[in-house]
């Protein structure tokens, strides 16, 4: 068997959680040392070749600022099964992995996560209508436990409330924070909404709790809205609804005809 190996950064994914990626391309601009960056798997060993029941020692080097870096530098070190053949008569393949943790401390290691309201813009999510409110962790230390909510509330008569929560999350550190906010199969309305989050959670190092909120009022213009909602999954059609409606009606018409007839043959 063949395996890949390589170093990742971690990032928090879309709505919460630590995912890692193999690139520094997308991450936040305060991230100074991504693992990549100052870390790499030996050449020889980012392919494995194994026969059964072999074992090898594999080895990465990482080579620590000069200058010294202050909290958490956070990835993972990937172990991927590589797969060269499938089955013709099977369109599922899979593969085993395998990640193991990389948590590098710095000299100042004892720093707190610090959240920042960066926007809120329109977004396709799911082939739904959404909202994507941003957030940025803009220090090098993790939030755990994490607790997020979101209101948007469209502002006018017809006011609508929509909500975003998740429980027992993480947000990585020095990464972006985005929030799904989600209109289901209802389209984005333009005009003026008022956007409130809350999140909480306990810094990596001493578990000490820690509490974000913030309130914007935004304005989402006619011409966003309808580049959103021209992408949207369509609520579907319930067709037998229709068809039990068309079979009632012709069934009450035979009725109403069936009485007539009973009526004009007892006179």
């Amino acid at each position: 068997m063949k395996v890949k190996s390589e170093l990742r950064n971690s990032m928090t994914q879309v709505g919460g959680g630590v995912n890692f990626v193999s690139t520094a391309k997308g991450l936040d601009e305060s991230l100074k040392y991504p693992l990549t960056s100052i870390g790499h798997v030996d050449k020889k060993d980012r392919v494995i070749t194994l026969n059964p029941l072999e074992t090898r020692t594999v080895s990465a080097t990482i080579k620590m600022p000069s200058d010294g870096f202050r909290g958490l530098v956070y990835g993972d070190w990937h172990f991927l099964e590589e797969t060269t053949s499938k089955s013709k008569d099977s369109h599922v393949s899979s593969n085993y992995a395998y990640s193991m943790g990389i948590a590098l401390r710095g000299a100042h290691y004892k720093v707190y996560p610090e959240l920042k309201y960066d926007s809120v813009k329109p977004m396709l999510f799911q082939k739904h209508a959404a909202m994507s409110i941003n957030l940025r962790d803009t220090q090098p230390m993790m939030l755990q436990n994490v607790q997020m909510k979101a209101v948007i509330t469209k502002q006018g008569v017809f006011s609508q409330k929509r909500i975003f929560s998740v429980n027992n999350s993480k947000i990585a550190p020095n990464s972006i924070v985005t929030l799904p906010v989600q209109w289901q199969f209802d389209e984005l309305k333009p005009g003026k909404y008022k956007v409130q989050v809350q999140v909480k959670g306990e810094n990596d190092w001493n578990k000490l709790p820690m509490t974000w909120k913030f309130i914007k009022n935004i304005k989402v213009d006619k011409k966003a809205a309808d580049n959103i909602n021209d992408k949207i999954m369509r609520k579907p059609i319930n067709k037998w609804f229709y068809i039990s409606i068309a079979t009632g009606g012709l069934m009450l018409i035979s009725l109403v005809e069936l009485l007539k007839l009973l009526l004009t043959g007892s006179k």
